[in-house]
């Protein structure tokens, strides 16, 4: 009976010892998963930290795109009108030259005889 209750004690502190360890082994377990789950959750903040502020970087990278293209647009806008104005102007010039060479037409030529000579009848009825 001594060898019966010697085994039984043995066997109970066998099972005694590994319940103890499992339950040492859980709680470092459930400790590690609680720092693992702390630690997904500060990367996860800092994922979305990341991405919140690289949306914001991205929005002024736009929103400053958007004012040099503005800016841009307008510049070219005053140069293309300015460009107009001059080529207007050349232009004109050119007509009043090219107009200027041109011969009077036959009209014209008759009315400025008519002229002429209705001045020279006058001019030698006075004389």
């Amino acid at each position: 009976m001594d060898t019966i209750l010697l085994g039984v004690g043995t066997v109970f502190a066998i099972v005694t010892f590994l319940l103890g360890y499992s339950a040492l082994g859980v709680f470092r377990l459930s400790k590690k998963v609680s720092e693992l789950e702390t630690r997904n959750i500060t990367r996860d903040m800092e994922f979305d930290n990341f991405h919140r502020d690289l949306d914001y970087r991205i929005d002024g990278d736009i929103r400053s795109l958007d004012i040099s293209i503005q800016e841009t647009d307008r510049r070219v806008e005053r140069e293309v009108g300015e460009l107009y104005r001059q080529l207007d102007s050349r232009l004109d010039k050119l007509e009043n030259r090219i107009t200027s060479k041109i011969p009077p037409t036959n009209d014209e030529v008759l009315k400025e005889l008519k002229k002429v000579r209705e001045e020279f009848l006058s001019l030698r009825q006075n004389l």
